[in-house]
C-alpha cells in the first residue's frame, strides 16, 4: 500500500510517498458506493490543523487501517479524486465520513455513498455506542432531516432556482431546532458525559455560550478540550458578527479600517472618500473557488467603470505568500489588501461567506451587500454608475 503524508510546510503542501505493509487495523468496516478501490483517510490531532492523508485500499469494499494511538484524532474518510476530461482532478462528491477517535479504541464504520448523499454509522467505541443509545429518542427527527437534505441535493443537481432552494431549506429549520433542543436537554441532564462534549460542539453560537457554563470541568478539559475551545472562539466571533450586522446595512456608514496593501504600505478605506468615486469591497480568498470564478466578470466591470469606482480586494484566510501569488495569477488590477488575525475586519463587516461584495458611496455609505457570486452585484453597479 502506498502511503501519502500531506503536511503544511511554510504555507504550502508537501506530499511524501512511502510504502507500508497493510496493518491489522483499529479502523475497520465496509464502504459502499465509491468508484475507486481506495479511499483517503485524513486525520489530525483533536482541534489542530495540518492533516495526514493516507490512500487506503479497499478489499471487497472493506477497510482495514491502523490509526496512530498517541492522541485523540479527528478523522475523515473521503473518495479519491477522479480525473476528468479537462485534465483536472476533483472529488465526485464533497461528502466525508467524519468521526472522533480516542487512543486504544477500535472503530467500525459502515457507509454508503450515493448520488444524493452519504449515509454512515460509527460503532465500537464508548462515545459512538452511547450516541446510538441516545439517538434512538430523536431518530425520527434525524431521518426527516436526512430526507430533506437528499431532496435539497437532488434539486441542486437539477438546477433548481435559488429562491426555491431557499424555501426548501427553510422547511428544514424547525427540524434543526428540534434536534438542537434535544441535545441541549441531554446536556442539562448529563453535564459530565463525553456525549455532552460531543453535542456541545454542534450547538449554534448563542446556545454554546450559555451551555459552556453547564458542562463540567472534566468535559471542558477532557478529550474534546481543543474542539470545545475552538467552538467557543467561533461562537464568540459569531455573536460579534450578529451584533455587527446592525451596522452593515444599506444607508449605514462603512466602518473605517487600515490594512497593508500588496506593496507593504498601509491602506485606509476613508482615504478614498470625497473623491467622487464609488468603492467596491471584495472579500475573497485564494482557496475560494467561487471567488476565483468571479474575477473575469469583475475585471470587465473594473475596465468598464474604473473612472467612477475604486475596487478594493480584501484577501482572507491565506498566507501572505498565497495571497500575493493569487493576485499575480489572476492579474487583479485594483487595490489589494490582506486581512489578518491580528487586524481582522471580517467581524466588523459581519462577513458570513465568500465572496462578499459591498458597494460604498463616495461619502462612505453602504449602498449594497451581496453574498456569493451573484448577478445582483453587477446589476446594482449598473444602476448606480450608468
Amino acid at each position: 500500500m502506498k502511503k501519502f503524508i500531506s503536511l503544511f510546510v511554510g504555507g504550502g503542501l508537501l506530499t511524501i510517498a512511502s510504502c507500508t505493509q497493510a496493518p491489522t487495523g483499529n479502523l475497520t468496516g465496509v464502504i459502499n458506493g465509491v468508484e475507486s478501490d481506495s479511499v483517503i483517510v485524513a486525520y489530525a490531532p483533536m482541534g489542530q490543523r495540518g492533516l495526514i492523508r493516507d490512500t487506503v485500499a479497499l478489499k471487497d469494499k472493506k477497510i482495514n487501517f491502523n490509526l496512530p494511538d498517541s492522541t485523540a484524532l479527528m478523522v475523515s474518510i473521503l473518495e479519491l479524486p477522479k480525473t476528468f476530461p479537462d485534465g483536472n482532478m476533483r472529488a465526485m462528491r464533497m461528502d466525508a465520513i467524519n468521526f472522533f477517535r480516542f487512543p486504544n479504541e477500535k472503530v467500525n464504520v459502515k457507509a454508503d455513498f450515493t448520488e444524493t448523499g452519504l449515509d454512515y454509522d460509527i460503532t465500537g467505541t464508548p462515545l459512538y455506542d452511547e450516541l446510538k443509545k441516545t439517538e434512538k429518542d430523536h431518530r425520527p427527527i434525524k431521518d426527516k432531516i436526512k430526507a430533506g437534505k437528499s431532496k435539497f441535493r437532488k434539486m441542486q443537481m437539477e438546477g433548481t432556482q435559488d429562491s426555491l432552494l431557499r424555501l426548501e431549506y427553510d422547511k428544514m429549520m424547525p427540524l434543526f431546532d428540534s434536534l438542537n433542543a434535544y441535545k441541549m436537554q441531554y446536556i442539562r441532564n448529563n453535564p459530565g458525559s463525553v456525549v455532552s462534549g460531543f453535542y456541545f460542539n454542534t450547538l449554534p453560537a448563542d446556545s454554546a455560550i450559555a451551555f459552556y457554563e453547564i458542562i463540567t470541568p472534566e468535559v471542558k478539559n477532557g478529550p474534546f478540550k481543543e474542539v470545545i475551545d475552538n467552538h467557543m472562539t467561533s461562537a464568540n466571533k459569531q455573536i460579534a458578527i450578529n451584533k455587527a450586522k446592525e451596522n452593515i446595512a444599506v444607508g449605514k456608514q462603512a466602518p473605517d479600517f487600515t490594512l497593508t496593501d500588496i506593496n507593504g504600505k498601509p491602506f485606509t478605506l476613508s482615504s478614498l472618500y470625497g473623491k467622487g468615486k464609488y468603492i467596491v469591497l471584495d472579500f475573497w480568498g485564494v482557496w475560494c473557488g467561487w471567488c476565483i470564478k468571479g474575477f473575469p466578470e469583475m475585471k470587465s466591470y473594473y475596465e468598464k467603470y474604473n473612472k467612477k469606482v475604486e475596487f478594493v480586494g480584501i484577501d482572507c484566510n491565506d498566507t501572505e505568500e498565497k495571497w500575493k501569488q493569487g493576485v499575480a495569477d489572476n492579474q487583479l488590477p485594483w487595490i489589494n489588501v490582506r486581512n489578518t488575525k491580528e487586524n481582522d475586519i471580517t467581524t466588523t463587516y459581519a462577513i458570513q461567506g465568500f465572496p462578499t461584495k459591498m458597494i460604498i458611496s463616495p461619502k462612505g455609505e453602504i449602498e449594497a451587500v451581496v453574498l456569493g457570486e451573484s448577478p445582483e452585484f453587477y446589476k446594482k453597479l449598473d444602476e448606480l454608475l450608468k
